[in-house]
């Protein structure tokens, strides 16, 4: 595994990322992650799914490549910080167009995925041509823009020990991926995050809902990855 800082220009800023490549040869499928606006690019160890570095090691140790950076604004990236949408996206489509770019990259194999405001971004990137997966971390996103994805998707979600809205969060985005899988991919799936969860166990078929430890979350990621037709 080898870390890279990449540099991308766009008309309003420079963002700086980190370009993680596993020990492969060949191009590699690779995850793009989207910043929050809370973390900086290697997300949090201390917030149940933002460990995205963490992640990140786990993909490269199974073969995928990934590239996470910092908001507009933030961290090392230059620009005036903006929670504008339209910002957003398009520095999100700018980071997606320079990982494609990239000669260790599989550019018609990119996963898009994100934290909280970084996962609803994420959707609007799985299309023809662009991203072919998504996987949402505690999203923030609305349920019809969730449900038009035409791709599959992996939903994180944790919190079912805190009060009753954060239960009911849950399981509204259970019953919206019950849909989408249904309606749009047979390979859509929710992960469940909870302190009192059994171990992952050996490898097989990724249930369409799984529960799993916090320190699970990236093993179950990157088994849906291996288990999806992408």
């Amino acid at each position: 595994m080898t870390d890279q800082t990449l540099s991308l220009r766009t008309p309003a800023a420079k963002l700086i990322g980190t370009l993680t490549l596993p020990d492969a040869e060949a191009p590699a499928p690779a995850v793009l992650w989207l910043p929050d606006g809370t973390h900086e690019r290697d997300g949090s160890t201390a917030e149940a799914l933002a460990d995205i570095a963490g992640y990140c090691r786990m993909l490269a140790a199974a073969g995928w490549a990934s590239f996470r950076f910092d908001a507009r604004g933030t961290g090392e990236s230059t620009g005036v910080p903006s929670g504008d949408f339209a910002a957003r996206l398009a520095d999100a489509k700018a980071a997606l167009d320079g990982l494609k770019g990239q000669p260790g990259v599989a550019a018609d194999r990119i996963v898009v995925g994100g934290h909280t405001v970084g996962g609803g971004i994420a959707c609007y990137l799985v299309k023809p041509g662009e991203a072919v997966a998504a996987i949402l971390l505690n999203p923030s996103v609305r349920d019809e823009t969730l449900l038009d994805v035409k791709a599959p998707l992996l939903v994180a979600l944790s919190g079912d020990e805190q009060p009753m809205a954060r239960r009911d969060y849950i399981e509204h985005f259970e019953q919206l991926v019950a849909k989408h899988r249904n309606k749009r991919s047979a390979e859509s799936r929710t992960v469940r995050v909870a302190d009192n969860a059994p171990p992952l166990g050996p490898e097989g078929t990724f249930s369409e809902e799984l529960t799993v430890g916090r320190e699970q979350v990236g093993p179950a990621l990157v088994r849906w990855l291996a288990q999806t037709d992408l």
